[in-house]
């Protein structure tokens, strides 16, 4: 993969192209490779008044290193990605079910409140201790009609990475290890001419 040279995983080994393993290492040789091409992923960030707003970051502020466009990327800061299960439990409040995004407000209110008290967050016994009768298998799931609230963009409707692109960052015959079953792994395996 693009820009990935010191990795826990080896790339010439199937294992490594498995959907958990590439589906969490290509964003990463996606994000070099935009830098590469002097692109900086969409930054959504809350402003003063506790809304997403988007900005741009640059790669090299996210791994400390200098990259330069591909597909794209947006990046979430802490507090903004905290708004995605606060704005869904809000809108549930009518209900008196606790769902999961009511269930994470509850985790992020008892973590914040640990760490002021104590200045560190024990999120495994957190998680572990507050179940509220709700499965502890996800924390929460949102479609993309709840996530593109925030991330509508230029770069959502037309993203700067070609297709033609992404054998420029799956590189030494990757693509071949890959085993897909859904997702984006198998839109790259089954997308004829791609690595041609």
């Amino acid at each position: 993969l693009f820009g990935i040279n010191q990795s826990n995983r080896d790339f010439t080994k199937k294992s490594s192209w498995g959907k958990n393993q590439f589906n969490s290492s290509f964003p990463a040789a996606l994000a070099c490779y935009m830098s590469c091409k002097n692109l900086q992923p969409v930054y959504l960030k809350l402003n003063h008044d506790l809304t997403v707003n988007h900005g741009k970051i640059d790669v090299s502020s996210l791994f400390g290193l200098h990259y330069d466009n591909c597909l794209d990327i947006f990046m979430w800061s802490n507090l903004a990605f905290t708004r995605l299960f606060i704005d869904a439990a809000k809108s549930e409040l009518n209900s008196d079910k606790i769902t999961r995004h009511k269930r994470c407000v509850v985790w992020l209110a008892k973590m914040l409140y640990d760490f002021a008290n104590t200045s560190k967050i024990n999120h495994t016994a957190t998680i572990d201790e507050i179940s509220l009768n709700t499965k502890n298998d996800k924390a929460f799931a949102l479609s993309g009609s709840k996530t593109h609230q925030y991330m509508k963009s230029p770069e959502l409707t037309k993203p700067r990475i070609k297709q033609e692109e992404i054998n420029n960052i799956i590189l030494g015959g990757g693509e071949k290890l890959l085993s897909p079953e859904r997702r984006f792994d198998a839109i790259i395996l089954n997308t004829p001419n791609l690595f041609d």
